[in-house]
């Protein structure tokens, strides 16, 4: 049994889906005439059928990511949907619906006739995301700097602490959730949208698979993660006369002898 279930917040199969879509139905958006002939307890059962409960599977989809990020599933294992339905103690339906939402966001894939699979990315596909990534988080990290407000900078360095406290505890696998927390406020602080999108796409994967299975660098320390980030905050908040894609390369371990065969 998954101890965080109460987090994803859906009723148990004794009390029925109607019962938690009912819970949502406020939030979807009526016609004005449409809802003034209708109540709630009146609406057809073909009308409620149509209404699909995002919330349900959004917040499914965020503890199965949070799955990920942890180690549960190895690359290239096997993801039942029925499983994970069982362990939630939901319908297969809104599980199904949140492993396609994580497929889209590559943490997942999903085959036709195969069902969903953890990707095993091959060493030419980390190459790649990196390569797209430097150019990509160089940009945010420099806007970023122009925008960072007293309160952005505190938030960071929250996010910093909080891997540096996840690192102590278990190491590069214990602190994957924290440092795509941590990378995300600064793509966030860029203030653009399609940004923060890209790269949330491109660079999820990499964390989970990179950081979660310890495929990337090997020399990872305390001190070396302390340096890593610091430069970040410190290029935010206008104390380095670093550029912001010395920071990035450094990060990415662009900058050391033999890094054309390194990840971080």
């Amino acid at each position: 049994m998954l101890k965080r279930k109460l987090e994803i917040r859906v009723p148990t199969a004794n009390s029925g889906w109607l019962l938690g879509l009912r819970a949502e139905l406020s939030t979807v958006n009526i016609d004005t005439g449409f809802r003034s002939a209708l109540s709630c307890e009146d609406m057809t059962l073909r009308t409620v059928s149509a209404i699909r409960p995002a919330p349900l599977r959004q917040n499914i989809a965020e503890v199965i990511s949070d799955l990920l990020l942890d180690g549960r599933f190895r690359p290239g294992e096997e993801i039942s949907d029925s499983a994970l339905a069982a362990e939630f103690q939901v319908s297969r339906g809104p599980v199904r619906e949140a492993l396609l939402i994580l497929a889209e966001k590559g943490l997942v894939r999903h085959t036709h006739n195969h069902g969903f699979q953890v990707p095993e990315l091959k060493l030419d596909d980390l190459r790649q995301i990196v390569q797209v990534r430097l150019p990509l988080e160089t940009l945010a990290l420099s806007v970023a700097r122009t925008r960072a407000t007293a309160a952005d900078l505190k938030r960071i360095r929250e996010l910093w602490r909080k891997l540096l406290d996840d690192f102590r505890r278990g190491g590069t696998r214990a602190c994957a959730r924290a440092e795509l927390a941590f990378h995300s406020c600064v793509w966030e602080m860029s203030g653009n949208p399609w940004l923060n999108t890209a790269l949330q796409r491109i660079c999820a994967p990499y964390f989970v698979y990179v950081s979660a299975f310890r495929l990337g660098r090997s020399d990872h320390s305390e001190e070396l993660m302390t340096d890593m980030h610091q430069r970040y905050i410190d290029f935010l908040s206008g104390r380095s006369s670093e550029t912001a894609e010395s920071c990035v390369a450094f990060h990415l371990d662009l900058g050391a002898p033999g890094a054309e065969t390194k990840l971080s």
